[in-house]
């Protein structure tokens, strides 16, 4: 094995993205890296560095042979039907926080084939990214690993969410036409295994009041499916869709968010470090607890902040937010603290010098990335 050679991959292979990419582009910009780094695609890429794992030739065979290190934002999926391997790294980034919403050996709807896959996985992995202590004590629990395995650090693609510089209005780019001084907020629900995902999940729901009520206030709503769910939606004007084929990173427009309104995505974890208000449509909170189960266990605490079962106070919610009244930002603030302990603007930065350390410094391959 190569010490030197390392593999990233995301999403399954479907695009370069999530933790994975900026660290890639931060080491390939590197004038003197000490490493060699490669990004496996399903795609074809001209670009430097990637390469297509389909179909698998032999020389991307080779390639992966030959790495000591593959890194990823999911599962060894990111890197093609490839099984595990004792001889290599296996540096997980991980894609998002678990919160509000449960998973690994948390979740209630895990079953023993599922668990017994973490169980057999959870070896292999040498290290797995951490944004906080409370992350890693859920995590070492989720996934069954040791805290040592874990690596106490940010996530590289919330840098841009801390960053003061940020002056790209990337929206405009998307929706050219998007209203003057208009408020923008997003939707963007998670997935769910046992019902179809619903926007607009209010019995006394009126399309032709929203639009009114939008325009009246000058409101835009993108709508956002979770990847795994994406399907065509009715836009307007005032309603606009915005999925992966014209944003593949949501992060890179939050900070021209006004206000997020999820459900128990885990996107509510990088708002939060924008301080801007949250409003969770909890419409099926008793079912989603039965089948997937929270963090913890207390939705409420985690989710902070309010609740809207009815259409109209979810317009009254929203109105209460553009007049300036943020009744939950010190709860909000809180939850910051502890799901975003290490997260700073050079995330990316760290992850990086991490992985030339380690690879490059037999010395430093101790178990506590702290101490690196």
């Amino acid at each position: 094995k190569d010490d030197k050679i390392v593999i990233f991959g995301s999403y399954g292979g479907r695009y370069a993205g999530g933790n994975s990419k900026p660290v890639f582009d931060y080491l390939r910009a590197m004038s003197d890296c000490p490493l060699e780094c490669y990004y496996f695609l399903k795609s074809k890429q001209n670009e430097p560095g990637y390469v297509s794992m389909y179909p698998l030739t032999l020389k991307t065979y080779l390639l992966f042979l030959r790495a000591k290190t593959l890194v990823m934002t999911h599962t060894l999926w990111d890197l093609g039907r490839l099984k595990p391997s004792r001889r290599k790294y296996q540096i997980h980034l991980w894609h998002g926080h678990s919160g509000p919403k449960s998973d690994g050996y948390a979740s209630k709807r895990l079953t023993k084939e599922n668990l017994a896959d973490i169980d057999k996985h959870a070896p292999f992995i040498t290290k797995f990214l951490a944004t906080s202590r409370i992350n890693l004590y859920f995590w070492a629990f989720a996934k069954v690993l040791h805290p040592r395995q874990f690596l106490p650090m940010g996530f590289p693609r919330n840098d841009i969410l801390l960053r003061k510089d940020i002056q790209e209005k990337v929206l405009r780019n998307i929706f050219p036409d998007l209203p003057h001084d208009c408020k923008v907020i997003l939707y963007a629900p998670t997935y769910r295994l046992y019902a179809e995902t619903k926007f607009y999940p209010f019995n006394d729901f009126n399309r032709d009041d929203l639009e009114r009520w939008m325009t009246d206030n000058n409101i835009v709503i993108l709508l956002r499916y979770h990847m795994g769910e994406e399907k065509p939606i009715e836009v307007s004007d005032r309603i606009r869709e915005i999925g992966s084929d014209k944003c593949q990173e949501i992060n890179e427009v939050l900070h021209e968010i006004d206000i997020l309104i999820t459900d128990y995505s885990s996107i509510s974890s990088d708002f939060m470090l924008l301080d801007k208000p949250i409003i969770y449509s909890a419409f099926d909170q008793e079912i989603f607890e039965r089948y997937e189960g929270f963090i913890f266990g207390n939705y409420d605490f985690w989710a902070p902040g309010p609740k809207v079962h009815t259409y109209q106070d979810f317009k009254k919610e929203i109105e209460d937010v553009l007049s300036g009244e943020d009744r939950y930002s010190e709860q909000r603030r809180a939850i910051n603290r502890l799901i975003n302990e290490y997260q700073t603007e050079n995330s990316t930065k760290q992850v990086a010098q991490f992985l030339i350390q380690f690879l490059t410094n037999k010395e430093s391959r101790g178990y506590d990335a702290r101490k690196i």
